[in-house]
């Protein structure tokens, strides 16, 4: 089912918007036309009656637009991505694995995680970055993802590498296991696929044994897309991210060198840009998450200059709850 959410924060620049948000959520009517609007799917007398209910209050329909978002379920379409790409990112994340990149994170979980063998998992796995990297080090690892075809990729890259693992497909918004079942939790570049990103934070703390840890690595991808100074950030580095793009062959584990299967990445920006995660500055967004589920000793780690983009989070759930 799909939702119309209301950006407020933008609607409240503009007093004729406020009103016409205030009236729009009373009427059934009203946030049906917006929705197939907003999908590109209004019918020629739809579009007129939302024009002309506009026009009354002298807002055009891409100003109203604006500050309107889609919630719904994306998952299948998320899915049926992963599952297209699922090859060529394969490829992609054994190379990084192989690379001075993988060495890092190994070095970064021995000082998270200690010697000791832990129950981990990897939540959303992708083709196994995470797990390839972890079951290395000697921990008993589940990797899960919703693609098929990504979970078919990590038992392939563990067995070739001799490692194990247990690879199932799972929602990371609906994980099937017992409470405090895992050490640890990690996840790499996940949340921003997510319809409903909060249930999986609400999902890991719960998989988690006290004491356990929780490490996040992700970044704000398509923030530039509805934040004002994101986007202002953005275009004034404009050249320098053309020069990092012309510079990717030379980047472990491209994926714009790795798409044998030629998948048009726009399909998952089109989708990733209306995604929950797109409309929040990270990793505020998250802190606040981990804050309200009652994680303890969260340390950060953020990447780059001036607006945060890539950052690291590891939390600690409290042993006694």
């Amino acid at each position: 089912m799909i939702r119309v959410i209301f950006e407020k924060e933008k609607a409240r620049k503009n007093e004729r918007l406020e009103e016409i948000v205030r009236t729009a959520e009373k009427s059934d009517n009203i946030l049906a036309w917006t929705a197939h609007a907003k999908e590109g799917k209004a019918s020629p007398q739809e579009m007129q009656l939302l024009s002309s209910f506009l026009a009354q209050k002298g807002v055009s329909v891409d100003e109203y637009l604006g500050c309107v978002r889609l919630e719904g379920d994306h998952l299948s379409e998320v899915k049926d991505y992963w599952d297209q790409r699922s090859h060529g990112f394969s490829d992609a994340i054994n190379e990084e694995a192989d690379s001075h990149l993988g060495e890092e994170y190994r070095e970064r979980f021995r000082k998270l995680f200690g010697d000791e063998p832990l129950k981990i998992l990897d939540d959303g796995a992708g083709a196994g970055f995470f797990s390839i990297l972890l079951a290395s080090l000697g921990h008993k690892v589940t990797s899960i993802d919703y693609s098929d075809g990504m979970v078919g990729h990590i038992e392939e890259n563990m067995a070739k590498r001799g490692l194990e693992c247990e690879a199932l497909q799972m929602d990371a918004q609906d994980l099937k296991f017992e409470d405090e079942s895992f050490d640890a939790v990690v996840q790499r570049n996940v949340m921003w696929n997510l319809d409903h990103p909060e249930k999986a934070y609400d999902e890991i703390y719960r998989v988690l044994k006290p004491g356990g840890i929780f490490l996040i690595d992700d970044g704000n991808h398509y923030l530039a897309a509805h934040d004002e100074e994101y986007a202002e950030a953005a275009a004034k580095r404009k050249a320098e991210f053309e020069a990092m793009r012309a510079k990717e062959d030379l980047t472990p584990g491209s994926h714009y060198r790795h798409n044998p299967e030629n998948v048009d990445f726009t399909i998952i920006e089109k989708i990733a840009v209306e995604q929950p995660m797109s409309y929040r500055r990270r990793p505020q967004w998250d802190l606040d998450q981990m804050i309200r589920l009652g994680f303890k000793e969260i340390h950060v780690e953020i990447f780059g200059k001036g607006l945060p983009g890539r950052y690291i989070v590891a939390a600690k759930k409290p042993e006694e709850i």
